[in-house]
């Protein structure tokens, strides 16, 4: 009964958190390729570098906002905070759907960012503070994927009738959902700088190698994921059959993030790192490589399960290096950063080659020299206790 106990409770915050962090704080990111579309070819006339940049612009100031609040994140209630930046998001959203003028729509799209940082910086704090976060991280795909899974899948019907501002009005209308789910769910009781895990002392260096590692991530993921339905379009699959594609992805990822969560630490982090990253490394290649619609579909879907089973591992370490959560808030602000100019040089990448070949490669070396990094971060903390 305990145990069950135990289950339900972090399920509750779990999903509170997944309100939080991937539901607003990270819509962004992973609408990305349908937002692209909607400024590519909803009436917009962007061009691919262009409305990369606009993705960029906003994703950097979500990452500005999460390194200005990480020292002080000790001092800020944690549930006011994501209540509040959710809002702003919202906001910033919906106001962005307004306007035609690209200007305008940046600075709405900052807004966003600011809010979206706000939210993200207390999910993260708040996962930080708990036992075992790598089980917290892996329980927030496992429920908040379906959710997910809807969101994305049904974004490009707005994206094909309204363009940029059917996708923004989407993304504000799914915010107010999420939201209130925060409201009711994301944990009242987890103190601000209070943690129940022993600090350990790891070098300055190693916290700089492993705030990076996560830089080189969100960069290989971000550029992965937000030229993915380019890649797709341009071997003749059309945005719908696409955008079911990628519901389907999204429903895996609880596959891999349940794996992440069985497997936990009997295996140390080495083994599902390796197998992690390399498997994203792989699909990545294959990805931008065929010309086979089926292959592609099957490397997406590869993609995100590989992707889930690693996250938790690659986070947790950076979490496992400072209980207190000031390496994993870091990294996540400094880490965003790389997310956010992942749009853009995708972008650059392919108009200067031509192909989005370049993207493969250069994303598959980036996977791995995670792995690297990530594995001699790992070599010097504690063993996990059992």
């Amino acid at each position: 009964m305990n145990r069950f106990k135990r289950h339900r409770e972090r399920a509750i915050v779990s999903f509170g958190i997944f309100a939080t962090l991937w539901g607003v704080g990270n819509m962004s990111f992973f609408t990305m390729p349908h937002l692209i579309e909607g400024l590519v070819s909803g009436g917009m006339g962007l061009s691919e570098s262009r409305a990369g940049l606009v993705g960029t612009i906003e994703l950097m100031f979500l990452a500005g906002t999460i390194i200005v609040l990480s020292p002080r994140m000790g001092n800020i209630a944690r549930r006011r905070l994501a209540l509040i930046g959710m809002t702003i998001a919202a906001a910033g959203f919906g106001a962005s759907s307004l306007f035609d003028q690209i200007p305008l729509i940046i600075a709405c799209r900052i807004v966003a960012g600011v809010g979206a940082g706000c939210a993200m910086a207390a999910a993260n704090a708040a996962i930080a503070s708990l036992d075992e976060p790598e089980q917290i991280y892996a329980w927030t795909f496992m429920l908040g994927s379906p959710v997910q899974a809807v969101l994305i899948s049904v974004m490009p019907y707005f994206v094909a009738s309204g363009g940029h501002s059917g996708a923004y009005a989407y993304q504000a209308t799914w915010a107010l959902g999420f939201i209130a789910i925060a409201w009711f769910l994301f944990p009242r009781d987890v103190a601000a700088a209070e943690t129940t895990v022993a600090e350990k002392w790891v070098p300055k260096f190693l916290e700089i190698v492993m705030i990076f590692a996560i830089f080189l991530f969100l960069i290989g993921d971000g550029g992965t994921w937000s030229f993915a339905e380019r890649v797709a379009i341009s071997i003749g699959i059309d945005i719908h059959t696409y955008g079911r594609v990628l519901g389907v992805a999204v429903l895996v990822v609880p596959l891999g993030a349940a794996l992440a969560s069985a497997v936990g630490m009997r295996f140390g982090r080495y083994w599902p790192l390796a197998i992690g990253l390399s498997g994203m490394a792989a699909s990545v290649y294959v990805l931008t490589h065929t010309a086979v619609q089926g292959v592609l579909m099957g490397a997406q879907l590869s993609y995100n399960f590989v992707y889930a089973f690693a996250l938790p591992f690659v986070y947790g370490t950076a979490a496992a290096m400072d209980p207190k959560g000031r390496v994993i808030v870091a990294a996540m602000g400094v880490g965003l950063i790389g997310g956010a100019l992942a749009p853009f040089l995708s972008g650059v990448m392919a108009e200067t080659t031509g192909t989005y070949e370049t993207l493969g490669v250069v994303y598959g070396g980036i996977f791995l020299t995670v792995l690297v990094l990530t594995i001699l971060v790992g070599r010097t903390l504690p063993p996990p206790e059992s």
